[in-house]
């Protein structure tokens, strides 16, 4: 005779056994000891769209590969998944009458993949990770901790990071790997812009009265990564959206994190005394030194 948690594992394993026998009534009659454990749900025929649920469920999950079961096929415009109220719940459990559920890990990987894209991480770079980032240099190494250290603070951090080195050192590995952090860790709204794509798309949206003009958007993220600032093409234009955004971080005390291949005395000349106070006024400093990452395979 089974005991009654075989009986609820080979249930579970049977996703189908309910409605197969034909309502409560009959799966009581065939499960008598899961019917007493469950007794809550399957004594009344009403409660058959919970077990129906479940079942659904369970079925799904077993063959489900990335979590898509429980996707409505829905996306918003940020890119984000729409799915129903009860999306990555997993029946694991029969409970005093109650079905218990945990996260699915296909459905939480599935979902943390969608943030990474929607934070606007070029494909190239979406396998950095803190992990896979090899320093040589003491250097990189304390860059390194100091990213570790920002994205595991993210809740209780007021200050941003300027990393700054020569091209190939890995300040944008460790960006990334930040940014995937701490999507990993918090649901704070993070968003990654390399800055010479970021003022093109903003200038092109500008020339053709388009409405989503990346710039009037940004403000609203709670952190925001800039990539290779100083790399741009250095305008009147150009200083002045620049200004006006780190401005606004400034002023709003929004976290930042800066990349750049240019010392503090080239960068003011590209882009101006007035927003590298600002980025000073707002970031750590972090410099990081060693030979071209990109050249060590």
């Amino acid at each position: 005779m089974e005991n009654i948690t075989e009986m609820i594992s080979r249930y579970q394993h049977e996703p189908l056994t309910i409605t197969s026998l034909g309502g409560m009534q009959n799966f009581s009659a065939n499960y008598p000891y899961v019917s007493k454990m469950v007794k809550g749900i399957i004594d009344e025929d009403e409660n058959l769209g919970d077990i129906k649920w479940v079942e659904d469920r369970l079925s799904s999950c077993a063959h489900c590969e990335k979590g898509e079961g429980c996707l409505t096929g829905v996306f918003s415009k940020g890119g984000q998944p729409s799915p129903d109220d009860r999306a990555g719940e997993k029946p694991v459990d029969l409970y005093k009458g109650e079905w218990e559920t945990e996260e699915c890990e296909k459905w939480k990987q599935y979902r943390y993949i969608q943030k990474i894209k929607s934070a606007g991480i070029p494909p190239r770079f979406m396998r950095c990770s803190f992990q896979n980032f090899k320093p040589q240099h003491k250097s990189q190494k304390n860059a390194l901790q100091k990213c570790i250290s920002f994205a595991e603070e993210i809740e209780d951090r007021q200050t941003g990071i300027l990393m700054a080195g020569k091209y190939g050192v890995g300040k944008t590995h460790l960006a990334v790997a930040t940014t995937k952090q701490i999507l990993f860790n918090s649901n704070k709204r993070i968003a990654f812009h390399v800055v010479p794509t970021l003022l093109a798309k903003a200038r092109q949206s500008m020339r053709y009265n388009d409405a989503d003009n990346p710039l009037e958007h940004i403000n609203r993220i709670e952190i925001l990564v800039l990539d290779d600032l100083g790399a741009e093409k250095v305008t009147d234009w150009v200083r002045e959206q620049l200004y006006l955004l780190i401005n606004y971080r400034y002023e709003h005390e929004l976290l930042t994190l800066i990349t750049t291949n240019s010392k503090l005395d080239e960068l003011e000349k590209k882009v101006g005394g007035a927003i590298v106070s600002r980025i000073w006024g707002m970031c750590e400093g972090v410099a990081i030194e060693g030979n071209d990452y990109r050249k060590r395979r």
